[in-house]
């Protein structure tokens, strides 16, 4: 039993067509005794038996189980208004912090070590489902294991067919996941990353820029709000949240044979978490972090010429061009129509 609110859902949920939140009126546990289920409550008692903040400990816990729960509305709204909402979310960036060293062996020329690399493809997916199998989370799951497959049978895979894939399997198992804002903001991300990831300079400033022009469209759209400073707060946030995993990930390791190592390893890592929270809130105390889009149109044609400038080495060019050109063809119509409406 429960009660039925018509107009309390959030952006997320709008986005799957619901219309109203039922919340229950109580609640009954269940402990089901598995392997993803043994990581979340270890992790859980991990966390509560350390000396982070409640701040941290609910960060450090959605960075590793994908539960939100401890997490501030406060400081969602301030990620998400900075540009680093994506953090968050489980996604390929957690399944690469994860899999990077196992995955490594991908790259021997010795085909026993690269078969190793089934080991981490594992742990991988037992990562996913223990963070609750979210489709971002199961598209880099799929995207790596695709890749695995084709260096195992000496086929070469393209970075594209890996997402095709992917996105196939999704929509298999779920036709309503393309609705999803989620899942549409995940692909839009990813296709914009591989346009650039032939070329390793300056990845680690390229990577945020070609993401935020990607799914300029449907942030603009949806949330009406951009953030201003995403490239600086990206840039340094992306080694921060890499040390913080790997502090995390160790704790987690050494927390059955060195319970005092473990607790140092897991302190640090809610100390680096507090260090960059409290960074972003200086900045908000500083400055605007982000503006209100009054219209997005012109953003929804921005991001159709960025598109069509990233595909230009993917898709045959009289193709690009023409999305080009419908994106500026857009803004310029825009900018007529308010020219003439001011005559």
């Amino acid at each position: 039993m429960g009660r039925w609110y018509d107009s309390e859902t959030s952006i997320y949920y709008s986005s799957l067509g619901c219309r109203g939140l039922f919340r229950p009126i109580a609640v009954v546990e269940s402990s089901p005794d598995n392997l993803p289920s043994r990581y979340r409550k270890e992790m859980h008692s991990i966390l509560l038996n350390s000396s982070v903040s409640i701040t941290a400990r609910g960060f450090l816990l959605g960075l590793s189980t994908g539960d939100k729960s401890l997490i501030s509305k406060d400081v969602k709204k301030l990620f998400s208004e900075i540009g680093i909402a994506h953090i968050l979310a489980v996604s390929g960036y957690h399944v690469g912090l994860v899999g990077f060293i196992p995955l490594l062996m991908l790259r021997s020329m010795r085909r026993e070590i690269r078969w190793l690399a089934i080991g981490g493809l594992i742990f991988i997916w037992l990562f996913i489902i223990a963070c609750g199998s979210p489709w971002s989370a199961v598209r880099s799951g799929l995207m790596v294991t695709a890749m695995c497959l084709s260096v195992w049978s000496g086929k070469r895979l393209l970075p594209f067919q890996a997402l095709t894939i992917s996105a196939w399997v999704i929509g298999w198992i779920d036709p309503y996941a393309p609705i999803q804002l989620g899942t549409q903001l995940s692909f839009a991300a990813t296709a914009s990353i591989l346009t650039i990831v032939h070329d390793p300079k300056l990845l680690l400033v390229r990577i945020p820029i070609v993401a935020q022009t990607a799914t300029f469209p449907w942030v603009a759209s949806v949330f009406k709000s951009l953030p201003i400073w995403f490239l600086p707060v990206n840039i340094i946030a992306s080694p921060l949240v890499a040390v913080t995993g790997a502090l995390l990930g160790v704790g987690f390791i050494t927390s059955e044979m060195l319970p005092d190592i473990s607790k140092v390893f897991v302190d640090m890592a809610g100390y680096v978490t507090d260090l960059g929270i409290n960074g972003l809130l200086w900045i908000k105390a500083q400055t605007v972090i982000s503006f209100t889009v009054e219209n997005s149109w012109r953003f929804i044609c921005a991001g159709l010429v960025g598109w069509g400038w990233l595909l230009r080495n993917h898709i045959p060019s009289l193709l690009s061009r023409f999305i080009t050109l419908v994106g500026v063809g857009g803004i310029v119509i825009k900018l007529v129509g308010a020219f003439v409406t001011r005559l």
